[in-house]
């Protein structure tokens, strides 16, 4: 083969490649693209998130209401009228429902953390504000394929010594309820 086959055998190869990943990834019945990739798994195990995203002003004020956050916050001094850290929380993009919204899934970090287990927050971005959605203090949280009402189900998982136990969340049109909880040795 010449040099001037290769090279458009490369060019010919490289654009197929380019137009199949275009195309696999447009939406056809909204002609909106869906996200290339984005985190589906959080766990206790780790103190970040793969793709941190700032927190909203709104999501701190939410997060400032939580049992939780705010004793951290009385034992560190805080004010209640004051917003939590944003060091206490990372907070990781998810497109839940609809691939145009930006949903949040926060888990607590430093001070906010436990033993083997963490708290989450999802929350649902609306047209007008973010909405709290999901909270619980699970070892680790995944958002399956599956959906509910047109948001995709959550799972989450917990461990204690002597049993291990997993948690399904359905969206029923306003927030996530348990759906299935499944507890074993």
């Amino acid at each position: 083969m010449t040099r001037f086959g290769r090279n458009l055998w490369i060019c010919s190869a490289l654009s197929m490649l380019t137009a199949g990943i275009l195309c696999n990834r447009v939406k056809a019945d909204v002609g909106q693209r869906e996200p290339l990739w984005e985190q589906t798994d959080f766990s206790a195990e780790y103190d970040t998130v793969v793709h941190p995203v700032p927190l909203p002003e709104s999501v701190l004020q939410i997060l400032r209401n939580d049992r939780h956050v705010s004793l951290a916050m009385k034992g560190n001094d805080i004010p209640p009228d004051r917003l939590p850290p944003k060091e206490w929380f990372a907070a990781s993009e998810i497109h839940l429902g609809r691939p145009v919204e930006r949903d949040l899934v926060v888990m607590g970090v430093n001070g906010l953390r436990g033993a083997n287990v963490n708290t989450f927050w999802v929350f649902r971005k609306t047209a007008e504000r973010y909405e709290l959605v999901l909270h619980v203090a699970v070892h680790d949280l995944k958002a399956l394929e599956s959906k509910s009402n047109g948001y995709r189900d959550i799972q989450t998982w917990s461990s204690t010594a002597v049993t291990h136990t997993t948690l399904l969340f359905k969206f029923d049109g306003r927030q996530y309820q348990l759906a299935e909880k499944k507890t074993e040795p």
